[in-house]
């Protein structure tokens, strides 16, 4: 079996990494306005979510993606300057990637599969350098063969492309041989699902949903058990 993870939120803790990135730069910036940390993060939050999903629509371009979730944050909070977004922008994708908090298990698991000798590989939408800095930050480069990114694959997942790209790189010889392991139904499961892959969902907080997954997980520690 190859094994495909996804990144981040999957084995990289976005969270914990971005909110800590957010409140530095919030410090840096805004010293005055610390009380508004919470505020701020909220609304950089729900504008990243919305800027993303149009970039996997290919309704928004990568660079724009980047400045303009801090612009709309920026706005909404009634602090609109666009070179202050850019500097910002310019300042997250510097700190993010130095960031190396790893979700529960997320090593122990990786450890697990090398032993094993699962071929193993990174399949993100995220943008290819700021990924493979991740992976140096965090300590976990070593474990994977390829990172196939939407950027060098040239199509994001839930595309086909992406996946039927990575299992002829992996060396997989059929997609049943594939198994993507990843947080987001959309993006991971119903994408894999399409190229003919098995599946894993990574579902920490057991949001429900209507999708049929080869096998759902709570905790990365459950994976061990179905491989």
């Amino acid at each position: 079996m190859f094994l495909f993870f996804d990144l981040d939120h999957t084995l990289w803790d976005f969270e914990a990494n971005k909110n800590e990135v957010l409140r530095l730069l919030w410090d840096e910036y805004f010293p005055e306005k610390s009380t508004h940390f919470p505020e701020f993060q909220q609304v950089f939050d729900a504008h990243n979510e919305v800027l993303w999903a149009d970039f996997r629509n290919g309704k928004v371009a990568r660079e724009d993606l980047r400045w303009k979730r801090f612009a709309r944050a920026l706005l909404e909070l009634r602090l609109p300057d666009n070179k202050l977004s850019e500097k910002l922008s310019s300042r997250f994708l510097e700190l993010l990637p130095q960031q190396a908090t790893l979700l529960p298990f997320a090593k122990e698991l990786l450890d697990y599969c090398h032993r094993r000798h699962y071929p193993m590989a990174i399949i993100t939408n995220g943008f290819d350098l700021t990924q493979r800095q991740k992976l140096r930050a965090a300590g976990i480069g070593g474990y994977f063969t390829e990172v196939f990114s939407s950027e060098n694959c040239g199509r994001p997942k839930p595309h086909c492309d992406i996946f039927e790209m990575a299992q002829k790189a992996s060396g997989a010889p059929h997609p049943a041989d594939c198994l993507m392991i990843g947080d987001s139904l959309e993006a991971d499961i119903l994408g894999a699902q399409a190229a003919g892959w098995k599946t894993v969902f990574y579902n920490p907080a057991k949001t429900a949903h209507d999708a049929s997954p080869t096998h759902e997980i709570g905790c990365l520690s459950e994976l061990k058990a179905l491989l």
